[in-house]
């Protein structure tokens, strides 16, 4: 193919992604059509209500006026679960359909047009405008999605395992889209080549919708990948460790609803979860994005009692304390070392279980916690190395303990390969892929004993993502003044245990400088060796959605081809201005028409009045 070929595809490619890309809104059209008054729309009537007090069941009425419309609205206290209401656009056509919502504070809802495979869910993005407006007096409309409305209505509910947010629906709004518009909103997402994205599923998901959740409920998240740039994505499936269930605690106190709504979401799933977790699979085979099972390679008891969440008293970490780590003052870490071979053989046998419900390989999360300290396999194969020096008092970065660590936690890498090849060949399958979450630069990952450079050489891994995070320790505080360029045992002991923080820390947050500095040697490994990776962007809600392309544009411009995201459902997909731009980062050659004024995506109002209380001259909501 000649060069000019090869521009002339490159100009079409383009074309095609900006086309795309004019089927979303980017300034309000119009106002289309508005339905303001949702308590003649909403049906049945039975589950309306104007009663404020002692109604769970039922959505509220509540009469508004803003500077946009007035009209009444449905709304949902807190704890309140009503029953799932319709509403008739009576709409023929495609439109892009927008949701006012109001909350006062905290907000879940969820919407499901007919058809849908499942629901889509919603949470509040922003609780200010610009830091003048309390949250009660704003609302904000916001960009669902474009649809064909022939023939279909909408129906808005509450997730019945999670009713503690509030939930305000103020009004709908569609705006008619051209015969271009139509189509590029139905190619938007079908170019192989912007399918740049890997998203991970924290376990925020079960804390959405709770254990009463249906299974298209639950897998919504991955109905959400489909319309998007994801090509891979990785679902946290902790909740299944060992056995969890036989040995877990029974809370009581003033915090007992909380804990044993938690419980109940990880036990309910954990007894349905290959009903659920197949049909993860199974859509996402259906829309051809590659789905892994996520652990958190540390293994650990952590903030016990307040960790009720999957962690706490798990039977293999409780009762195998021979198996934990060692701090260098001998001190024991309720955190299983993979310096014991049985700890490995116990993940190896939880991803194999998520390869039985279908999964397409598994994520390794070793981003968060630890894996290897001064364990008596480490100690003893250091001395065997070098007899001599004593390896708890060495730097963490020293290159002879950390060339220690990688050999041995290689030796899992090499283990859970084997593993996976073994069970591909067994069942017929392709090659269960091996996704890592590591942190900033090759250095910063030998310093916990992950050798990246390795893996990828050795074809151990199918792709690595990486954080913007990277493990240091205070060594400063607790040097041997005795013995220049050694560390003293009892300082650091002394140190840990009267410092204002602790000597191991990490540093984690929005940092595209480092990031892009240690893209060249990862992307020498990506084009010797053909292993992608996947750069993270920053974190959820940590900007305005507008400045996300912003940042992104300067990882692309450092080198990256690839992207990550952490936290995508509860925290991206569901708020919704933040998922409009996120699912579209793929679109690189476009990336900077992302970038605009906020009301392409959302808007922010101001409330007038409520139910007859007028807001618009003195808000008094300190009671004066």
């Amino acid at each position: 193919m000649t060069s000019k070929t090869l521009r002339a595809l490159a100009v079409l490619a383009a074309l095609c992604s900006a086309l795309a890309l004019s089927a979303a809104p980017k300034l309000w059209q119009s106002e289309g059509i508005v339905i303001s008054d949702l308590g003649k729309a909403a049906m049945p009537q039975e589950n309306l209500t104007r009663q404020t007090e002692g109604v769970r069941n039922k959505w509220e009425l509540v009469d508004y006026e803003t500077v946009r419309h007035s009209g009444t609205m449905l709304f949902s206290r807190r704890g309140t679960v009503p029953e799932p209401v319709t509403i008739d656009p009576k709409l023929t056509g495609w439109h892009r359909i927008y949701i006012a919502t109001w909350s006062g504070e905290g907000f879940r809802l969820w919407a499901r047009l007919d058809g849908d495979p499942s629901p889509s869910m919603f949470t509040q993005q922003s609780t200010s405008a610009g830091g003048y407006w309390s949250a009660t007096e704003q609302g904000e409309e916001i960009f669902w999605k474009c649809a064909d409305l022939t023939g279909r209505k909408i129906t808005f509910g509450k997730p019945a395992g999670n009713a503690q947010p509030r939930a305000g629906i103020m009004w709908l709004r569609f705006e008619p889209m051209t015969e271009e518009e139509v189509a590029a909103a139905q190619a938007e997402f079908s170019r192989k080549e912007d399918k740049r994205l890997h998203a991970h599923s924290d376990m925020d998901w079960i804390h959405l919708y709770g254990h009463d959740a249906t299974v298209d409920e639950l897998a919504s998240i991955i109905d959400a990948y489909a319309q998007s740039d994801v090509g891979v994505a990785s679902v946290e499936v902790y909740s299944t460790l060992s056995d969890m269930t036989e040995k877990h605690r029974i809370y009581e106190g003033p915090d007992a609803s909380l804990l044993e709504f938690r419980w109940a979401s990880q036990l309910g799933l954990d007894e349905r979860r290959a009903e659920v977790y197949g049909e993860y699979c199974r859509r996402a085979k259906q829309y051809g994005i590659k789905l892994l099972a996520a652990h958190r390679m540390s293994i650990a008891n952590f903030l016990i009692p307040s960790d009720d969440i999957c962690c706490s008293n798990l039977p293999i970490v409780t009762d195998n304390p021979q198996w934990w780590c060692r701090d260098r003052d001998g001190e024991p870490v309720a955190c299983l070392s993979y310096a014991y071979p049985e700890v490995g053989d116990f993940m190896i046998k939880e991803f194999l279980r998520m390869a039985d419900m279908g999964f397409d390989g598994g994520t390794l999360i070793l981003t968060r916690g630890i894996h290897l300290l001064f364990e008596e396999p480490v100690v003893q194969r250091f001395k065997a190395l070098y007899p001599d020096v004593d390896p708890c008092t060495l730097s963490l970065t020293d290159a002879r303990l950390a060339a220690v660590r990688c050999e041995i936690f290689n030796g899992f890498m090499r283990r859970l390969r084997a593993a996976f090849d073994d069970y591909s060949e067994k069942h017929n399958r392709p090659r269960l892929l091996i996704n890592t979450y590591v942190n900033l630069g090759l250095a910063d990952n030998k310093v916990l004993g992950l050798d990246v450079e390795t893996w990828v050489k050795e074809g151990l891994v199918d792709m690595v993502c990486v954080a913007g995070m990277r493990v240091f320790e205070n060594e400063e505080a607790f040097r041997d003044d005795a013995h220049p360029g050694l560390l003293s045992v009892a300082k650091y002991h002394e140190y840990k245990k009267t410092a204002k923080y602790s000597p191991i820390r990490r540093q984690f947050g929005n940092l595209p400088d480092l990031q892009i500095k240690a893209m060249p040697e990862y992307a020498a490994l990506s084009k010797a060796y053909g292993v992608p990776f996947h750069y993270d962007i920053q974190w959820e809600g940590s900007q305005a959605p507008e400045k996300i392309p912003e940042y992104v544009q300067r990882l692309y411009d450092g080198g990256a081809e690839n992207l990550s995201m952490w936290d995508c459902f509860e925290y991206r997909v569901s708020c919704r201005p933040e998922w409009f731009v996120t699912s579209r980062l793929g679109h690189k050659e476009t990336l900077k028409e992302l970038v605009g004024p906020v009301n392409a995506y959302r808007r922010l109002f101001r409330v007038l009045s409520l139910n007859g209380l007028y807001l618009d001259g003195y808000f008094p909501s300190w009671r004066g």
